[in-house]
């Protein structure tokens, strides 16, 4: 069992998803919890990702893309509003891809199963380009030609985009966890490997943690695949000159980190703009940000700070991996639960942090932000510049709901869980709560579905 078949996190909806082979808390009257480490290394590689979500400039700006769409499309999906103007959806349009192009894999033609030892890079080229001719919308892609040795010698095209970094880190930092635990390692997929193979090509005398560093100091760049290939090639300089790679990159590192403290403080700012109210979705949004106040300032200091996370937690345990949490954040919890998909309460939800279970608000907030984001991206195409109400759309809770609407319609949270708006205030759930926030519809006690 490998990290991505055991669990996932979903970027800016602040949730790590424990799938059905993968069963921790599946029974809530025998929580079984993490009982080995390669467990507690799936749960790791999943947190690392929120961690990066919200202690990076990369995934800082991510989230920021994420929030200007959620607030500019939720002002034009009341009916009763005109529809944006031409330049409005053109920004809209250019914030949504931005914003798929930090999160989505790229498209690599990989036969299935491929070992990574069988793929060998033989040349490289960034690619880079503008979103809709935007120079403040820069976007790269590193175009590697490849040697597949398992298909009789043959050569192939992969690319590396932010996402493929971010996983390579990733799966380096649970590596690491695993070595440090001296457990095996197990087969993973090729992206985790790709930063490696890079380096392997432009800087072969790096140790593996030069490499991670680079790899991580890389997402403080707003673009990392534009930096990330200038870093190895800058630290491989500097062995090949008999200096300290780890020092020159550490030194770059904390040079950027400073220089550009102020303006990242200032995009955290604006953030926090979005929500002047103290509300639920407010106090999802300000925990987030508060978390990145806390992770930037602690970056001053040790601009690789996961690092010396993951050998505390290796030597330390699980009270070390719960006081990560509780320091430097961490999203809720579902445990998926094998079985008949349209049961009631299929799958579980827990809160996993000591600051929801005490603040009510902030966990029910982190629910209907995850709502409220999926319901106005549902009304974005990616092939066209509109906007649009989606004809069919699953609520994100439906295995793992109870509300009365779930039970007496299934078929309505299946497929139109908008009609949640129309519940009495008493039974309302959280998609129904984050439509009305969106539309910014007042409700009384008298309405009803």
């Amino acid at each position: 069992m490998i990290s991505e078949a055991a669990a996932t996190y979903l970027p800016d909806y602040q949730v790590i998803k424990f799938k059905s082979l993968f069963q921790p808390f599946a029974d809530p009257e025998n929580l079984k919890g993490f009982e080995t480490p390669q467990e507690v290394a799936f749960f790791i590689h999943e947190w690392l990702h929120f961690l990066h979500n919200i202690s990076t400039y990369h995934g800082i700006t991510a989230y920021s893309h994420s929030l200007v769409l959620w607030s500019n499309v939720r002002t034009y999906i009341h009916d009763t509003l005109p529809k944006p103007n031409t330049e409005h959806l053109a920004d809209i349009h250019k914030h949504l891809m931005h914003r798929l192009n930090a999160r989505t894999p790229k498209t690599n033609n990989i036969p299935q199963d491929t070992p990574s030892s069988e793929i060998k890079l033989l040349s490289y080229s960034p690619r880079s380009w503008s979103i809709d001719n935007d120079d403040r919308y820069k976007c790269t892609e590193i175009i590697c030609n490849v040697e597949i040795t398992k298909i009789q010698e043959s050569t192939s095209t992969i690319l590396i985009g932010s996402h493929e970094i971010i996983e390579s880190v990733t799966f380096l930092l649970e590596e690491r966890y695993l070595i440090k635990n001296k457990e095996l390692i197990f087969a993973s997929p090729v992206p985790y490997h790709l930063v490696n193979k890079l380096a392997s090509l432009i800087a072969p005398d790096l140790t593996k943690e030069v490499v991670l560093k680079c790899a991580l100091l890389s997402l403080q760049h707003l673009d990392p695949p534009a930096w990330l290939p200038d870093l190895l090639k800058i630290a491989q300089e500097a062995y090949d000159k008999d200096l300290d790679p780890n020092q020159i990159i550490t030194k770059i590192a904390m040079d950027h980190l400073k220089l550009n403290e102020g303006a990242i403080n200032n995009q955290i700012d604006f953030l926090d703009g979005f929500f002047p109210s103290d509300e639920p979705v407010a106090r999802a949004v300000k925990y987030a940000t508060g978390k990145m106040r806390v992770n930037l300032n602690q970056r001053l200091v040790d601009p690789f700070f996961e690092i010396s996370l993951i050998d505390n937690i290796a030597s330390e345990g699980k009270i070390a991996l719960f006081m990560s949490l509780e320091r430097h954040g961490t999203g809720f919890l579902i445990q998926e639960r094998s079985g008949d998909p349209e049961k009631i309460l299929k799958d579980l939800m827990y809160d996993i942090s000591l600051v929801d279970q005490v603040d009510p608000e902030l966990s029910y907030g982190r629910r209907v932000a995850l709502a409220s984001f999926l319901y106005t991206f549902s009304f974005l195409k990616i092939d066209s510049k509109d906007i649009e109400h989606p004809e069919k759309l699953i609520c994100p809770f439906y295995s793992c709901c109870s509300n009365k609407l779930r039970r007496d319609s299934a078929i309505t949270c299946k497929t139109r869980p908008w009609i949640s708006q129309y519940l009495a205030l008493e039974n309302m759930c959280y998609f129904g709560r984050a439509v009305l926030n969106n539309t910014g519809r007042a409700r009384s006690q008298s309405d009803q579905p």
